[in-house]
């Protein structure tokens, strides 16, 4: 009886995460995040909260998020896989420098999930900000 208490809790642990492999990076001043699934919708939820490196301060929230397209739409020696990273639209920062993106998400339970650091966004444009 010990044993199947020990083998349930692992698995509701990765049921409650639906991306436990989700990841973030900037691209043309956007963030992008990758979700690793085959699933062509948004998670549930998407926001990513942007900081500068080493404060805790957010200083956008982005929620607005599009399916990229797939970049191997011809001669890739099979179907194209449905597109699974999804971007913003262009992040305006007060200043140049070096940002943190973390991810928050609801779970498969209806809890807030929340990865910090999960990525980089570097600002070349200082603009005012955009949440």
């Amino acid at each position: 009886m010990a044993v199947g208490t020990v083998w349930a809790v692992p698995t509701v642990a990765r049921a409650a995460d639906p991306y436990p492999d989700i990841g973030a990076y900037s691209w043309d001043e956007r963030v992008v995040v990758s979700t690793w699934d085959t699933l062509v919708n948004v998670p549930v939820g998407l926001k990513a909260h942007v900081r500068k490196k080493g404060s805790p301060t957010r200083l956008a929230t982005l929620t607005q998020f599009t399916r990229r397209p797939d970049p191997c739409t011809t001669n890739c020696g099979s179907e194209p896989l449905p597109p699974r990273d999804f971007q913003s639209e262009p992040v305006k920062l007060p200043e140049l420098g070096e940002y943190v993106i973390d991810l928050e998400y609801t779970g498969s339970q209806g809890e807030t999930i929340l990865h910090e650091d999960i990525g980089d966004l570097i600002s070349r444009c200082g603009r005012s900000s955009r949440t």
